[in-house]
């Protein structure tokens, strides 16, 4: 039975090590855990906060709404939807991160599908965060990437 049990402490520290979410998935902010590119269970933004909708920008050729979940807070992540018209084809690549357009200082995230419409990421904000910081969104296409800022406040 002990030896059962270290080896359940072992694999849980290597599981924590590693990233600490399956190949596959990610983790909201309420804890809850679910499968990258299935939609959203009803409701689950709310364990993201209330959104706020940050404008409508052109991204990689196509008009996409960029929402808040929730609040921009240093040191933690802002999760972010990407919204886009009903219909056209998402990017393969959509990356964010928050802070200085050159990226510095930032950690970049890939975004996942989410529904039909939709792509989601949950992005780090740097602590400290650098004055006149912007969430910048990138999108890696055959045809050229394509770059846009939205503000952090809503």
């Amino acid at each position: 039975m002990k030896s059962k049990l270290k080896v359940t402490l072992f694999a849980s520290f290597l599981f924590a090590a590693c990233g600490g979410e399956p190949s596959g998935t990610h983790t909201h902010a309420d804890g809850t855990v679910h499968k990258n590119g299935e939609p959203e269970p009803a409701g689950q933004h709310e364990g993201h906060g209330p959104e706020h909708p940050l404008g409508e920008v052109t991204l990689g050729g196509l008009k996409v709404q960029i929402v808040l979940l929730g609040d921009v807070v240093p040191g933690k992540e802002a999760d972010f939807d990407v919204r886009f018209p009903a219909g056209s084809k998402r990017p393969e690549t959509l990356r964010a991160w928050i802070g200085l357009e050159s990226g510095q200082g930032s950690m970049k995230t890939r975004f996942q599908n989410e529904g039909g419409t939709t792509m989601h990421g949950h992005v780090m904000v740097p602590k400290p965060l650098p004055e006149g910081s912007l969430a910048w969104f990138e999108v890696e296409a055959a045809s050229g990437n394509s770059k846009v800022s939205a503000p952090l406040k809503h």
